[in-house]
């Protein structure tokens, strides 16, 4: 009588397709939550805005504009070309998050508004006193964090085998380095908009 194989030796082969992707899924995870855990935290506080207008578009609503001159933050509200004749722009708002460094922080926000008489002229709007600070301008840190908005990103090649697909689209935006992302909060407001999230700059050390 001959000697019967085990069955996991019949199905060696396959048992070695099967485990084998999966064994290298999870050294992937594994090394990447390894790489992530490193990134020091951010050392610089983000400042970025929401546009979301209360509900005003920028052709009936006029439009906040920011930036950062001579490192300190001026925002400007132009008026719009085309608003019915009773428009009160004092109805406009713009928030302003103001996110401190560190681990399930949650941002300070600041909400600025034109005045009704802001009708004609572009207007340079006074900021509250928390926000004239020294700023540095751009997406990138000192530190190496970036912002990071909505956009399509690719997935890579073992993620794209393991997970499926060649990229996905990011809905929520961040500050980012080396494979760690940290999400960029919007209180007091709705998914939607994080499409109207505008990045300032950082709080200079």
């Amino acid at each position: 009588m001959e000697n019967q194989q085990p069955a996991w030796q019949k199905h060696l082969l396959l048992i070695v397709g099967v485990a084998l992707p999966f064994a290298l899924m999870v050294f992937v995870f594994a090394y990447q939550k390894i790489v992530i855990a490193s990134v020091p935290d951010p050392r610089y506080t983000a400042v970025y805005a929401d546009l979301d207008n209360n509900g005003y578009n920028g052709y009936y609503g006029g439009q906040f504009e920011t930036r950062v001159v001579n490192n300190k933050l001026e925002v400007v509200y132009a008026p719009p070309k085309n608003s019915p004749t009773d428009f009160d722009p004092s109805h406009m708002r713009l928030r302003i998050f103001v996110l401190p460094p560190g681990d399930g922080v949650r941002p300070g926000s600041y909400d600025i508004y034109p005045t009704k008489d802001m009708t004609k002229d572009r207007t340079l709007l006074p900021l509250p006193e928390a926000l004239k600070v020294k700023m540095i301008d751009g997406d990138e840190a000192p530190d190496g964090y970036r912002y990071r908005g909505y956009s399509y990103s690719d997935r890579g090649l073992i993620n794209g085998i393991l997970i499926g697909g060649s990229g996905r689209y990011e809905s929520d935006v961040v500050i980012a380095k080396d494979g760690r992302a940290i999400p960029l909060p919007i209180t007091g407001s709705d998914a939607a908009s994080y499409y109207n999230v505008r990045f300032i700059g950082w709080v200079a050390e």
